[in-house]
């Protein structure tokens, strides 16, 4: 396990980087139909927008603090925690494809629902090493983790946080 310790804190480092190393709770809002039509409704002002795309954000960032905790446990035993920060996560990412971007945010939109969609395939694939507890293939897809986490960074900072 102590192979995973370097590559899974400089993923750790990357996400919360990315997402401006807050430290804010996150949120647990499952997307639903109601949910998914009161967003649309905010979804004109760059404010709510701007809102999702942070609680995405601090989705990302709870799966991080649960990589880093994985030096601590085995892969396979962190996979179930790891799942509950990836299915937070995808709920904030059902949520921000559904919103009609504010006039400002319009040409950005793909970028940033394209790159959180990438995320959480990433996460995904952490998951789902993490379950068979391999570590080589845990090592891949934490690689795929940081290239994706960057383009999250890259996209969010197309639109602000």
């Amino acid at each position: 396990m102590t192979a995973l310790r370097p590559a899974v804190l400089a993923a750790v480092a990357l996400a919360l980087a990315a997402a401006g190393c807050g430290d804010e709770p996150v949120p647990r809002q499952p997307a639903t139909t109601a949910a998914a039509a009161s967003s649309a409704a905010l979804a004109t002002a760059p404010d709510a927008y701007e809102a999702q795309v942070r609680l995405a954000i601090r989705g990302m960032q709870q799966f991080a603090r649960e990589l880093e905790a994985l030096d601590a446990v085995r892969l396979k035993a962190a996979a179930p925690r790891l799942a509950a920060a990836q299915a937070t996560f995808h709920g904030a990412v059902l949520e921000i494809a559904t919103l009609v971007p504010p006039p400002a945010y319009r040409a950005a939109h793909e970028s940033v629902v394209g790159s959180l969609r990438g995320l959480d395939t990433s996460m995904g694939e952490l998951v789902a090493a993490a379950k068979t507890d391999d570590e080589q293939t845990f090592l891949a897809a934490d690689a795929r983790f940081q290239a994706a986490a960057a383009r999250v960074a890259r996209a969010a900072d197309k639109i602000g946080r």
